[in-house]
């Protein structure tokens, strides 16, 4: 049975008992000898020992009569301070157990201060509260990152104050200060900041450069990422640890669950399958959370948001102002050719822009700096309304343009791409406008005006027809499709009344001196009638063929698809023009 150490009593002094210096400690404060340690030693030292009783620093009576126990010096004794101080980087995950006030305290400071004022506040405060803690390098640009971050907290900051239930959640937020700064830098950042949040006091760096060290913010964050932000539940429970979630949803992040934020995304899904159904479209004034629109030029000029209805509306959600000259160009071009068309400005300041206002402004003199846009409207900035507008283009860092044609055919969220590639010809600027339109001129003529005045032509009349296109000057397909076509020809002739194969050359200055040319068993096209016709109509890929039904109009584009017979279930004269022209497009717009 392990026995139990007698406790140690408390040394007291004795009659003569003699006092020496330990320089490694201090003495408590207000004491005679402030600033150092005394230890006791038994006997009064002669003149021959006093003179050899001077210790190093950290060193004791002990050590000094034990020649064989070597005394550390100092150099290591530092480094093994530093070693002592390296901070491991915590990677905090959803529902993990979080000391808060254990995190944001030390053994030497059981409380915060105030970002105004500086008021000590205990760290009790967090008690039975969210605290969302944020760490930021100072000091920054005010175009970095950063900017997004400190936005962000004013947002969702002012929410709460809205609500009435500011009280409920704590901000505290920490600052890693550069080398080469120092005090002036840290009071500037809180000064700029407008929300009255916590802080670690400058004069803790130790645990600042910890906390933010553990957070994983070791120096300036670069234009990819951002501050990090720990939020935990009353509970002490981990809810987010995610640097930008604060970016993506501002104002609308309070409470901060998983089930919150899942289901935001349900609605927004739902908003966006409504933009682009013509079932139950989305209306724009639902859309804008706003009753009224004001004239950019004129901020007393206000229409009804439901005025707009029976026009096409365009959202240019205005990053930085990169396409305002071409949509500009094709307001213009809208007007001279009196078609309904409505661009409503939406700066969006999330992203290297820390104040709100001024960026607004300066898009909204941007845009009047051409009369067009003197005609364009603007809305209240509601923060919620506008992140999420911002997040229906998943955050992309670029000006966007929302298509609402109401009614008139589905919407779009890619109307920058569509508008920008296509022009004045996609009005109302939607995808399903550019394939129907597409569709309409590809069936705007029939195989026999390609060939007319043409034996081949006649002979052509009421046949379903392949139109073969192909190189041999660079095989493209190894002779694929050639061979294909070879195989199959009698069956197809068997398989499909009244059809025909057709070869097209696609270099017809080379002649039909060739080897393959020459075993065809299929009509060839006169080679100077090839650049004309490639010129009308040509395949989705090369070598390729394109189909024309009895009527003469074309059916498909990647009939080759369809081949070999032995494999393919889909009939090489079935109608799938529109959805292969939807699928051009769509890669264009990607």
């Amino acid at each position: 049975m392990e026995s139990i150490p007698k406790k140690k009593k408390k040394p007291t002094k004795k009659p003569g008992e003699a006092l020496f210096i330990k320089p490694c400690q201090t003495m408590p404060v207000n004491s005679p000898s402030e600033g150092m340690l005394i230890q006791r030693c038994h006997t009064l030292p002669t003149k021959k020992t006093a003179a050899t009783m001077l210790l190093k620093p950290c060193q004791t009576v002990s050590e000094r009569s034990n020649k064989k126990r070597r005394v550390t010096p100092p150099e290591v004794e530092e480094e093994k301070e530093e070693h002592e101080e390296e901070v491991a980087e915590i990677k905090f995950k959803q529902g993990d157990h979080v000391d808060v006030k254990a995190l944001l305290s030390s053994k030497a400071r059981n409380f915060l201060v105030t970002s105004k004022g500086g008021e000590v506040v205990p760290i009790a405060v967090l008690d039975g509260k969210y605290v969302i803690v944020c760490c930021f390098y100072v000091p920054f640009d005010i175009d970095d990152p950063v900017t997004a971050s400190c936005q962000s907290i004013e947002a969702l900051y002012n929410e709460l104050t809205f609500k009435g239930i500011a009280d409920r959640v704590r901000f505290v937020v920490v600052v890693k200060i550069a080398p080469g700064f120092g005090k002036a830098e840290f009071d500037s950042f809180f000064s700029r900041l407008s929300v009255n949040c916590l802080a670690i006091p400058f004069a803790d760096s130790k645990s600042r450069d910890k906390i933010c060290k553990s957070f994983g913010l070791l120096t300036k964050v670069d234009d990819d990422s951002e501050s990090p932000c720990l939020v935990v539940h009353p509970n002490e429970k981990v809810l987010k640890f995610q640097p930008d979630f604060l970016e993506q949803y501002g104002a609308r992040s309070f409470p901060f669950s998983k089930e919150h934020f899942d289901d935001i995304q349900r609605q927004e899904k739902i908003i966006r399958n409504r933009i682009r159904s013509t079932d139950s479209p989305i209306f724009l004034e639902e859309l804008l959370q706003c009753d009224y629109l004001s004239r950019i030029a004129n901020e007393n000029e206000y229409v009804p948001t439901s005025s707009l209805g029976d026009t096409v509306v365009t959202l240019y959600l205005c990053y930085n102002g990169s396409i305002m000259d071409k949509l500009q160009a094709i307001h213009k071009k809208c007007i001279k050719k009196r078609l309904k068309f409505e661009v409503i400005l939406v700066p969006l300041p999330f992203y290297n822009h820390y104040e709100t206002p001024s960026f607004r402004d300066r898009m909204k003199q941007d845009a009047l700096k051409h009369s067009i846009s003197s005609s364009w409207w603007m809305f209240p900035f509601d923060d919620k309304v506008y992140r999420t507008l911002w997040r229906l283009f998943y955050q992309f860092c670029e000006d966007q343009l929302l298509i609402l044609p109401h009614g008139q055919c589905p919407g779009d969220l890619r109307g920058k791409e569509i508008a920008t590639r296509y022009g004045i010809s996609a009005y109302p600027f939607t995808k399903e406008t550019v394939v129907n339109k597409e569709v309409r001129k590809l069936r705007s003529f029939t195989l026999q005006d390609l060939l007319k005045n043409t034996e081949l032509g006649t002979d052509l009349e009421n046949k379903n027809v392949l139109l073969y296109f192909d190189s041999f000057k660079c095989d493209l397909d190894g002779g694929y499709l050639y061979s294909n076509l070879m195989l199959y020809y009698h069956e197809i002739k068997a398989k499909y009344a009244d059809s025909e194969v057709v070869f097209v050359s696609l270099h017809p200055n080379l002649g039909l001196d060739n080897s393959r040319i020459a075993a065809m068993m299929w009509p060839i096209l006169p080679l100077e009638m090839c650049a004309s016709v490639i010129k009308r109509i040509t395949p989705t890929r090369w070598p390729g063929i394109v189909a024309f039904g009895s009527d003469g109009k074309i059916l498909s584009r990647s009939a080759q698809s369809h081949l070999p017979l032995s494999t393919s279930s889909r009939s090489l004269f079935e109608d799938t023009l529109a959805s292969e022209v939807a699928a051009v497009v769509e890669t264009q717009i990607m």
